[in-house]
């Protein structure tokens, strides 16, 4: 009896609106009204890209429509008869007595054999993060779960996992429609070979079930997953995907989440930037991670001062794992021994920085060329961590956050560092023209070194334009690389690297204070919290290194959190001037403040 005549459609975050409706339910009984409810739904259709064989033994390419190949509550895919087709990939066969005719076969490209989603017909390039827990202490409010949503949505994410059905609240739910995060939700069996399988199967296929009914109206939910790292039970998985097929029916049941149609999950710690384009790039990855040290500050919250510095079993207790031994010996060869925690987490945020803006611009760079997804190990910590996580348990956003949003740009600039492409990525429905890409490498005390402008006709909706490719400076010595991108005349992206032919930054330790002022150039109140545009001047004839800013109070001069800042981790070069927005719980006697690499924490203008 519902029938929608062109409904505004939700898409996930950067490809459109997330529309949603509301209907209101009545039962009577009698005359009375029993009961009443209001559910929250959107319109969207998921299809995905997938590689099968079928019962005859002939591998096909095809977009698997649930909403139109499922049949009769019956599963498509046979997972006990699978195929290992290149390294780990596995793909599934279909099942005896499926039509193959009647499904939408495509042709074969650089994606295959990888799982690519589709929304609205429209190929969704998922990057995102896994959340375990979300609060240690089970705080699921909105109030508290909201700021991780907008970070998410901040960092231009569009995809969170559900790792091991650990959200179980409708707010998680409600909250990833609203901030257009597609969901891979897992159920509740931990890693194959590592942990215990079922007990009582019959209980879990139940408890699978009224999930599955509960929360199958959130237009977000993508994919559903026994487990992770393995395949379900062969008694459950047939009952699984029979379960999927008929309480759903309109969404992908993915058996495995590292291998079917995917690629293999890791690694979880630091790795040379290069190693991420050359070899790890490619696929539909559910783990990819890297260490995450917050900043000092943060850490002096819940870290005793006596454990501070040097590293404690206190760092071990917060998941310092291993002693991060790369990691942390990364600090010392990039950028000189740490002499203290300041000095450590300073150090670090340039690390965070660098390494998961490269796992995210890896991705970027085989974009539809064989890669197709990737979800960080972690993006979202349950309690105050020092590693997996891109920004802290009281939201700060240190420099994994700035990094994650750099890549994550809807029109993005970037420069491979294993072969020197200079590109530029288009996440967006729509094509681009009249576009300018300007290449410059600086001295750190501004000294312009070389550069060079190549016009671009068109940049292509939702895929990766070629730009140039960058020789070497004579002597490669540490320097600054700035890409610019401009659309029409407006700069819609910057992007600055650290470079130097050895890895060895230590010059920066060199580098003199800037010095910066502020204006303020607007500012309002909206619905308890405040906007503010400043402008950020760098009057110094050096340049300023990783400037990251904060709202503080202005007495105490603690962090005002959570704040949603547009800028982070950024270098000021001499003369140069930026533009930064924030917004933050309205208050009264706050201040702008910075602080960079090469200068303490200084207040810049009082709000």
């Amino acid at each position: 009896g519902l029938h929608l005549e062109n409904p505004r459609l939700w898409w996930p975050n950067g490809y459109g609106d997330q529309a949603m409706y509301d209907l209101d339910l009545r039962v009577k009984c009698g005359g009375a009204e029993s009961d009443v409810r209001r559910v929250r739904f959107g319109v969207r259709e998921f299809s995905y890209e997938l590689t099968a064989d079928t019962p005859r033994g002939e591998e096909i390419r095809f977009e698997f429509q649930p909403t139109n190949d499922v049949r009769d509550g019956e599963p498509l895919f046979d997972t006990f008869h699978r195929r290992v087709v290149q390294q780990d990939v596995v793909v599934p066969a279909l099942r005896e007595g499926v039509d193959v005719s009647r499904l939408r076969r495509i042709g074969k490209d650089a994606t295959s054999p990888y799982l690519v989603l589709r929304c609205n017909g429209a190929r969704i390039f998922c990057r995102g993060g896994n959340w375990g827990m979300d609060d240690g202490m089970k705080r699921v409010s909105r109030e508290r779960l909201e700021p991780a949503f907008r970070l998410h949505r901040e960092e231009g994410f569009n995809m969170v996992r559900n790792w091991t059905g650990e959200s179980t609240e409708e707010i998680f739910y409600t909250l990833c429609d609203e901030y257009g995060m597609l969901v891979w939700n897992d159920f509740w069996i931990s890693t194959e070979g590592s942990n215990l399988n079922v007990n009582d199967e019959d209980l879990f296929i139940e408890n699978a079930r009224q999930t599955v009914k509960r929360f199958r109206n959130h237009p977000s939910i993508a994919v559903w997953c026994p487990r992770n790292e393995g395949y379900a039970t062969p008694t459950m998985a047939p009952r699984l995907e029979r379960l999927i097929a008929g309480e759903d029916g309109t969404r992908f049941y993915s058996p495995n989440s590292r291998y079917m149609n995917l690629r293999t999950s890791g690694p979880w710690h630091y790795i040379d930037e290069k190693e991420y384009f050359a070899v790890q790039a490619c696929g539909f990855t559910t783990e990819l991670g890297s260490p995450s040290v917050p900043t000092a500050e943060s850490m002096r919250k819940f870290i005793p001062e006596s454990e501070r510095w040097p590293i404690s079993d206190t760092w071990y207790y917060h998941d310092l794992h291993f002693g991060l031994p790369e990691y942390c010996q990364a600090v010392d060869d990039l950028y000189g021994k740490a002499e203290s925690l300041d000095d450590f987490c300073r150090k670090a945020q340039l690390i965070n920085y660098d390494s998961h803006r490269a796992m995210l611009e890896a991705w970027n760079s085989r974009m539809w060329n064989s890669a197709s997804g990737v979800l960080l190990w972690m993006s979202h910590p349950a309690w105050p961590s020092l590693e997996w996580q891109t920004y802290s348990w009281d939201f700060e956003t240190h420099g994994s956050f700035y990094g994650c949003r750099k890549a994550c740009e809807k029109l993005h600039v970037q420069a491979n560092p294993h072969d020197g492409q200079v590109l530029v990525v288009n996440t967006t429905r729509n094509d681009c023209r009249r576009a300018r890409v300007v290449v410059s490498r600086y001295t750190f005390d501004g000294k312009r070194l070389d550069g060079l402008s190549e016009n671009v006709a068109v940049i292509a909706a939702n895929g990766v334009t070629p730009v140039t490719v960058l020789q070497p400076l004579p002597g490669d010595p540490c320097h600054l690389l700035r890409l610019e991108l401009f659309v029409e005349g407006k700069r819609v992206s910057v992007n600055d690297y650290l470079r130097s032919a050895d890895r060895n930054f230590t010059a920066l330790n060199g580098v003199a204070a800037p010095e910066l002022k502020a204006r303020l150039l607007e500012s309002h109140d909206e619905a308890g919290s405040r906007c503010v545009r400043v402008e950020v001047a760098n009057t110094a004839s050096t340049t300023a290194v990783a400037v990251k800013f904060n709202i503080r109070k202005a007495e105490s001069g603690e962090a005002v959190l959570p704040a949603y800042i547009s800028e982070g981790y950024i270098h000021l070069l001499p003369g140069e001037r930026r533009i930064v927005e924030a917004e933050f719980p309205a208050a009264d006697d706050t201040v702008f403040s910075a602080e960079g690499y090469n200068f303490d924490r200084k207040t810049l203008l009082s709000l």
